[in-house]
């Protein structure tokens, strides 16, 4: 197979043909998200599309925005190349876990809450980790559930548990 080259092009919603076998799915929440940092910051992620305009990763940006905005252009990042199953396979994955980063705790602690929570850091998240770990854990065939780093007790000081006046969820905040 010949090596992939990507080049800049716009293309407009209608124009995009959705991958059958995509394994990527949104919720409601997320996708309200998608649209609120649409409008507040415009595109920043490109599509990927093949050389026959089939979407290679933006399955969930396509839906939100076609359903929210119409048939609006869109900057895209195409193949030079038609992609074979397995390479669509691998890419769906790395982008979603083996070629992204990982919270530092440490720095995000630090941050507000209330805003973390707002933009998707929430409880629904956590347990959608949580059911994937788990799911992930079923496919490997393991046994064994992830053990997580405990921290000092001394951090533990420096945590309260806050109660959000709007839903009355409680969550862990640093104390200021």
């Amino acid at each position: 197979m010949s090596q992939i080259t990507w080049t800049n092009c716009k293309l407009k919603l209608s124009q995009l043909k959705k991958w059958e076998n995509n394994p990527a799915e949104i919720s409601k929440e997320a996708a309200g998200r998608l649209v609120e940092c649409f409008n507040e910051f415009g595109q920043i992620e490109t599509l990927a599309v093949d050389p026959e305009n089939r979407l290679i990763d933006g399955h969930q940006r396509l839906d939100t925005w076609l359903a929210k905005y119409g048939d609006i252009e869109v900057d895209c990042r195409k193949a030079s190349r038609l992609l074979t199953e397995k390479e669509r396979q691998k890419i769906a994955v790395m982008l979603r876990s083996g070629a992204v980063g990982r919270y530092n705790w440490d720095v995000v602690s630090g941050w507000s809450a209330e805003d973390l929570q707002g933009w998707g850091l929430n409880e629904e998240t956590v347990n959608d980790w949580s059911r994937d770990i788990a799911a992930l854990n079923e496919l490997l065939g393991s046994e064994q559930t992830p053990v997580f780093k405990e921290y000092e007790e001394d951090i533990a000081d420096d945590i309260q548990v806050c109660k959000c006046p709007t839903c009355g969820h409680e969550h862990a905040a640093k104390k200021n």
